[in-house]
């Protein structure tokens, strides 16, 4: 599966989902992607575990249907976010750049060189291709039963009341 990013007015990336991209990943920097994005995986899953402590969950055959909201903002207002910089700090900031790439490459064969790939942007928003990049991966990679329940998190995640954080703690927003 590829997918076309709009980066800027002008400029656009082809990205393919499908595995091949990570055989690439191997291939280009000389080992497989997991050490890699391991710290990523561990703590997204103790974030997860931790916002999640102590809450209602109710789970239909689609996934999550249900979770005690109220728990969840307590737990964030805990300081469970601040915990989630301190174990990404084995992730490398060159990471994202180094998946996206492979993708591109999988996607294009003629794609250049990584730097060269990313000498073509004045600026690549990691915000807006990361986010399709992961969903990607997951249409691609995840069956369409655990997708549905990946999901299920985004659709509540979204439906939670916006709040900012920072490090020293939360503010409404």
């Amino acid at each position: 599966m590829i997918k076309t990013i709009k980066i800027t007015k002008s400029q656009s990336v082809e990205l393919s989902g499908s595995a091949g991209w990570l055989l690439i990943y191997r291939e280009t920097f000389g080992h497989d992607i997991l050490p890699d994005i391991m710290p990523m995986i561990e703590s997204t899953l103790s974030l997860a575990v931790e916002i999640l402590q102590g809450s209602t969950i109710s789970v239909d055959k689609n996934g999550i249907s249900e979770i005690d909201v109220n728990s969840v903002i307590s737990n964030l207002d805990g300081g469970v976010l601040s915990s989630l910089f301190i174990n990404l700090s084995g992730l490398e900031s060159t990471t994202l750049l180094r998946i996206i790439w492979a993708m591109a490459k999988h996607a294009d064969d003629d794609t250049p060189s990584i730097l060269e790939f990313y000498k073509q942007f004045e600026n690549f928003p990691l915000d807006v291709v990361v986010p399709k990049a992961v969903r990607l991966i997951i249409d691609s990679t995840v069956s369409a039963k655990n997708a549905r329940r990946l999901l299920s998190l985004r659709k509540i995640a979204a439906g939670l009341p916006q709040t900012k954080y920072s490090l020293q703690g939360s503010t409404e927003g």
